[in-house]
């Protein structure tokens, strides 16, 4: 019988800040306590930096394939986790519906045109390293670095 998907249900595909538990945990709070993630890829994509940013963007980029992680948030909470990662986000990223390589569809955050990618490569272990600490610091103030 065909898996039922409740209507409330959204998988996403984080490729940058979102891959870490912490910021996950800081962002979405006790909406993303019973989240799983597993890894998966999105291919014809580059994850980059962004100008005066400590965190990524991905741009179009023909054979390049960016890995990361397929989070599904169920239980009712599909909506109210959209929105929260809606106003994270903010307006230098628009929400796109993608296919993984993995076949699953899902929602995730590409550069609006209020975006400025610097074309460098953007390194998760990277960041957690060197700008992690400020940027957890940051949400719970309320604002980005």
């Amino acid at each position: 019988r065909p898996m039922h998907r409740p209507r409330d249900t959204e998988t996403f595909f984080f490729y940058g800040t979102l891959m870490d538990a912490d910021v996950r945990a800081a962002v979405l709070g006790n909406l993303g306590a019973d989240a799983t993630g597993a890894a998966d890829s999105l291919e014809g994509w580059q994850r980059v930096g962004l100008r005066g940013r400590t965190y990524p963007v991905i741009v179009p980029a023909p054979g390049a394939v960016v890995e990361g992680l397929v989070v599904s948030f169920a239980d009712g909470t599909g909506k109210a986790v959209t929105d929260l990662l809606i106003s994270f986000e903010g307006a230098e990223y628009a929400l796109e519906t993608l296919t993984l390589l993995s076949g699953e569809a899902a929602l995730v955050f590409v550069g609006s045109r209020h975006c400025h990618p610097t074309g460098r490569p953007w390194s998760l272990s990277n960041w957690e390293l060197r700008h992690k600490r400020a940027f957890l610091a940051g949400i719970r103030r309320g604002r980005l670095v």
